[in-house]
């Protein structure tokens, strides 16, 4: 629960409080550690603290970033770099809410090194997000890709799919132990035809 979300200034934005435990994404994903990709706004540099103002297409956050007494000629650079108005940057940070605001205060700072982070980035929030929709899929089936013909999610025809995973489950298990390959796909289809 604790990885890095890759999420638009919008989500951010839109997320509820989640009790004592932090934010929710509407979709119901924690938010704890984000990630966010954005144009540099404004930028103030204060004696303890520097604040970004970042704007990804969706919306405009607030980044807070805390200086460190211990800050090396590169970390001193990387911020120069990140702190020029209307350049990109990657943030790496936690969603913080003071007064009803939301505030991203952050781990990482640090300049796009190509225009393709852009795109990558809102590639991951829309993989993130249609990944956290979809079931998950079981494991130990094998390595590589799925026999042909069986790409295809496990789908249940009975209406106790419970006791059908748990059965299938415990097949996987047991073949697992019996070869280096574990259960084949195959050989879970043959031995489960009525699912």
């Amino acid at each position: 629960e604790q990885t890095i979300q890759p999420v638009t200034i919008s989500m951010i934005l839109k997320a509820q409080p989640d009790g004592d435990s932090g934010l929710k994404l509407q979709d119901g994903r924690s938010l704890y550690h984000i990630k966010i990709v954005g144009a540099v706004r404004t930028f103030e540099d204060y004696s303890t603290n520097c604040v970004y103002t970042i704007e990804d297409g969706t919306g405009l956050v607030d980044v807070k970033q805390w200086s460190d007494v211990n800050d090396n000629a590169a970390q001193t650079e990387i911020r120069q770099k990140a702190s020029k108005e209307h350049s990109y940057v990657v943030v790496i940070g936690q969603v913080k809410e003071f007064d009803g605001k939301k505030t991203v205060v952050a781990d990482s700072v640090r300049p796009i090194s190509t225009g393709n982070q852009i795109t990558h980035h809102m590639l991951e929030v829309v993989y993130t997000g249609e990944r956290h929709k979809r079931p998950v899929a079981p494991q130990g089936i094998g390595f590589g890709s799925p026999a042909p013909g069986y790409g295809a999610p496990l789908q249940m025809n009975n209406n106790n799919n419970t006791e059908s995973k748990m059965l299938v489950l415990e097949y996987i298990q047991a073949e697992s132990g019996k070869s280096e390959v574990g259960a084949q796909i195959h050989n879970i289809a043959a031995r489960f035809p009525q699912m």
